[in-house]
């Protein structure tokens, strides 16, 4: 009965690895800073196995805060810069993509053609041959605008 009221290395990766499979069921990542400092505790019980119950549980706590306000502020900013960067819409996503047009596109006009997987409409400020290649420079959620690449 004694293994309960006494906390190992054992109990430590235990915990950790509890804690961090929860976290990687969706908590968004509250856990992973209490995660990784029962994993700490666990390791260093292994360099230190002396370490009175009290001294764990308030290095535990203290590495967990710590740990907790570090991907806070540090790893989750970087992350959610990541996120900025993408394109609002898929229309915008698509700027800079360029494509042999499979048909005639006349100056000002709409036309409706296959760009990879879907249809979209596209329109040019001047005429452009089938098989031609054009850049997209501009779009907006409904329309792509095009334009003949230099290169051939």
């Amino acid at each position: 009965m004694g293994w309960l009221f006494e906390l190992t290395a054992a109990h430590w990766g235990v915990l950790g690895l509890l804690i961090l499979i929860a976290e990687a069921l969706g908590i968004g990542g509250f856990l992973l800073g209490t995660g990784a400092s029962a994993l700490l505790m666990a390791v260093l019980l292994v360099i230190f196995p002396d370490l009175s119950t009290a001294t764990q549980l308030v290095t535990f706590a203290f590495s967990s805060v710590t740990a907790t306000a570090l991907y806070y502020t540090v790893l989750k900013d970087a992350k959610s810069k990541d996120v900025e960067e993408l394109p609002e819409t898929r229309t915008e996503g698509m700027i800079g993509q360029t494509f042999r047009l499979p048909e005639k596109l006349r100056a000002n006009r709409e036309k409706r053609i296959q760009i990879g997987d879907t249809f979209w409409r596209v329109k040019s400020r001047s005429a452009i041959d089938a098989g031609a290649r054009v850049t997209i420079v501009d779009a907006d959620p409904m329309r792509l605008e095009l334009e003949e690449s230099a290169t051939k």
